[in-house]
């Protein structure tokens, strides 16, 4: 039997995880991943208004893009260029009418870039690279910066329950939150599935639901509008 690839029992520390991120660059030749079965079926019949701003649709498409950058390519603050690239990638995919490509190559540029920015901002509680980044390029005009939601927590730590994390397991959380997402998409989800995730990312939502509006909230974890 071979031996197993050594490289496969070295442990990244964080520094190197930073650095692996810092360096992230998307494909020139990149792609938007396989959508849902319906997604599919209103772009096969041309109803492109389904996927308008401010559309359901349009929220699980740019779900669906941010999840596969930030997971596959591991990209979080992308350049304009690769905005761009991800922008011109929708329109592609959309089949977009010509005389509307230009237009619509623009509105998707702003939409991801704040799509972007939005699921950041969660990140900064658990993530430390995200928040080396906040902390380094934030902006520091204007009212001062709140203090961390988990800071402003700590005196009613005894009065609220909270799923104690390991710090391996706060690295996962937004692998967690992009998997009950991705569920949610199959025409079928697994309830037994989505139970255990929403377990698990108990404290990402806590902290979400400080941070967040409540639409950024719904559209973060559109499991809270099932009705089970």
């Amino acid at each position: 039997m071979t031996d197993p690839d050594p490289s496969s029992n070295i442990v990244c520390s964080d520094d190197d995880n930073d650095d692996a991120l810092t360096k992230a660059t998307l494909p020139i030749d990149y792609e938007v991943p396989q959508l849902t079965v319906r997604m599919q079926h209103y772009i096969d019949d041309n109803n492109i208004s389904k996927f308008n701003p401010h559309t359901t649709l349009r929220g699980e498409l740019l779900s669906i893009l941010f999840d596969d950058v930030t997971t596959s390519h591991q990209l979080f603050y992308p350049t304009n260029n690769e905005y761009m690239t991800m922008a011109k990638c929708i329109v592609k995919k959309l089949c977009i009418a010509s005389s509307l490509v230009h237009q619509s190559i623009r509105d998707g540029h702003e939409s991801i870039k704040q799509k972007f920015k939005r699921e950041r901002k969660p990140l900064q509680m658990v993530n430390n690279f995200v928040q080396a980044k906040q902390n380094k390029y934030g902006k520091t005009k204007g009212r001062p910066k709140q203090k961390s939601a988990i800071l402003q927590a700590e005196r009613k730590i005894k009065d609220t329950p909270l799923i104690n994390l390991t710090d391996k397991q706060n690295e996962n959380l937004l692998s967690i939150v992009n998997n009950m997402n991705m569920e949610l998409l199959k025409d079928n989800p697994d309830n037994d599935t989505l139970n255990d995730l929403w377990t698990q990312s108990f404290n990402i939502r806590r902290l979400c639901i400080r941070e967040l509006s409540i639409d950024e909230i719904l559209e973060r974890f559109p499991a809270y509008r099932r009705p089970e």
